[in-house]
């Protein structure tokens, strides 16, 4: 009954059907503030099923897309090492500190001559913000002080002088900042919960996000509300990453937790047609 995560109890209790477990899970999630997620994953199960995959596409079309995802899966997540190896030649990567364990590949952008990093520790939590130029790295803590943002999730451009940041895990929220000189500057909170986003992709000039929450459904999202929910074998996976392709498609790959089942699967999303042309299981080189 020593469980530690809300995943963990309720991973034991489809195993073992103690009811105990799932007190203690409902414990947690309001302990960490993640009543509302609940609620919402429960609204969104009663009202919002899977989607349909559309069965009439180019097998072609689809075949080429799927393997064009599988060539940009060698890197999800980049340590220390790798953005040094990567951008060392024209960033100060090195000025990083020296504990900063990495980031996923939705938590860095490039404006202008900078590249802005937020940081995902998987171990103690850090959700350090870095603006890195040739010559200098400029350390941002301003989610270090909020207690419940565990990571930086996702960083996405969203003006050529303006980036929305997304964090995690108990404070899902997505703000709005302005990139000034080599200063960030806050400018408004756009969504203050259910907003955790990890996919962010800029197709044919709208803005979409994935959510993240584990063993709940899970959905494509506009900024302005819109939602388009996973098909079926990626519906209760947090999504993990996004890849927008051909100024069209997204593809997304969701996981589930390791004590979940550990599973990825990748489903490609139409956004003129606005519907999913593809979804299976899904093996991948790095998981994060």
């Amino acid at each position: 009954m020593d469980k530690s995560s809300i995943s963990e109890n309720i991973a034991e209790f489809r195993k073992t059907k103690n009811p105990l477990l799932l007190v203690k899970a409902l414990f947690l999630t309001i302990r960490q503030g993640r009543f509302a997620e609940l609620i919402n994953g429960v609204y969104c199960s009663l009202f919002f099923k899977p989607s349909d995959v559309k069965e009439t596409v180019d097998s072609g079309l689809v075949q080429s897309l799927v393997n064009e995802v599988n060539s940009l899966t060698e890197k999800r997540f980049f340590t220390r090492d790798i953005l040094l190896e990567d951008f060392g030649d024209e960033f100060y990567i090195q000025g990083l500190p020296q504990d900063f364990s990495g980031c996923r590949t939705e938590s860095f952008v490039r404006i202008g001559n900078l590249l802005i990093i937020g940081e995902y520790r998987l171990v103690k939590d850090s959700a350090t913000i870095a603006v890195i130029t040739e010559k200098d790295c400029i350390i941002n803590d301003f989610y270090n002080d909020i207690p419940t943002v565990r990571h930086i999730h996702s960083i996405h451009k969203y003006t050529p002088s303006e980036i929305l940041i997304s964090t995690g895990d108990n404070s899902k929220y997505t703000d709005l900042w302005t990139v000034d000189g080599t200063e960030l500057r806050f400018k408004k909170r756009i969504k203050k919960r259910l907003a955790g986003y990890t996919g962010c992709a800029e197709v044919n000039n709208t803005h979409y996000f994935g959510t993240d929450f584990s063993g709940r459904p899970n959905y494509i999202e506009t900024l302005k509300g819109r939602r388009y929910f996973f098909p079926s074998k990626a519906y209760k996976m947090y999504v993990s990453n996004f890849f927008p392709l051909s100024n069209r498609y997204i593809a997304s790959i969701n996981t589930e937790l390791p004590v979940l089942g550990g599973r990825e699967a990748l489903s490609i999303f139409d956004t003129v047609e606005e519907q999913f042309i593809y979804c299976e299981y899904f093996e991948s080189i790095d998981n994060v």
